[in-house]
Protein backbone atom coordinates (compact mmCIF):
# COMPACT_ATOMS: atom_id res chain seq x y z
CA UNK A 1 0.00 0.00 0.00
CA UNK A 2 1.01 3.61 -0.97
CA UNK A 3 0.38 6.71 1.21
CA UNK A 4 1.04 10.15 -0.27
CA UNK A 5 4.02 11.84 1.80
CA UNK A 6 1.66 15.01 3.18
CA UNK A 7 -0.61 12.47 4.80
CA UNK A 8 1.99 9.65 6.21
CA UNK A 9 3.41 13.02 7.64
CA UNK A 10 1.11 13.69 8.93
CA UNK A 11 0.22 10.79 10.82
CA UNK A 12 3.71 10.19 12.15
CA UNK A 13 3.43 13.58 13.72
CA UNK A 14 0.21 12.25 15.89
CA UNK A 15 1.67 9.02 16.23
CA UNK A 16 4.81 10.87 18.06
CA UNK A 17 2.41 12.83 20.06
CA UNK A 18 0.79 10.03 21.23
CA UNK A 19 4.03 8.18 22.22
CA UNK A 20 5.28 12.21 23.78
CA UNK A 21 2.06 11.43 25.88
CA UNK A 22 3.25 8.16 26.86
CA UNK A 23 0.61 6.22 24.95
CA UNK A 24 1.91 2.94 23.33
CA UNK A 25 0.92 2.58 19.47
CA UNK A 26 2.41 2.27 16.38
CA UNK A 27 1.51 3.14 12.77
CA UNK A 28 -0.04 0.26 12.06
CA UNK A 29 -2.06 0.15 15.17
CA UNK A 30 -2.94 3.79 14.02
CA UNK A 31 -3.90 2.21 10.41
CA UNK A 32 -6.08 -0.69 11.61
CA UNK A 33 -7.58 1.94 14.11
CA UNK A 34 -9.03 4.31 10.64
CA UNK A 35 -9.39 1.09 9.12
CA UNK A 36 -12.04 -0.25 11.65
CA UNK A 37 -13.76 3.27 12.26
CA UNK A 38 -14.23 4.12 8.68
CA UNK A 39 -17.08 3.44 5.78
CA UNK A 40 -18.72 -0.01 6.14
CA UNK A 41 -21.05 0.48 2.90
CA UNK A 42 -20.35 0.96 -0.99
CA UNK A 43 -22.07 4.43 -0.38
CA UNK A 44 -20.60 6.02 2.63
CA UNK A 45 -17.00 4.23 0.84
CA UNK A 46 -18.34 6.14 -2.47
CA UNK A 47 -18.58 9.54 -0.27
CA UNK A 48 -15.67 9.36 1.50
CA UNK A 49 -13.49 8.94 -1.88
CA UNK A 50 -15.48 11.81 -3.61
CA UNK A 51 -14.22 13.81 -0.62
CA UNK A 52 -10.86 13.12 -0.65
CA UNK A 53 -10.50 13.50 -4.00
CA UNK A 54 -11.83 16.82 -3.85
CA UNK A 55 -9.68 17.66 -1.61
CA UNK A 56 -6.53 16.25 -3.10
CA UNK A 57 -7.55 18.13 -6.13
CA UNK A 58 -7.87 21.59 -4.18
CA UNK A 59 -11.31 21.86 -4.97
CA UNK A 60 -12.29 22.84 -1.26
Amino acid sequence: MQVSEDLHERYVVLVGELRGEHVDTSMTEVVNALLYLGPVSAGEMRAGLRAYRRARDGEL
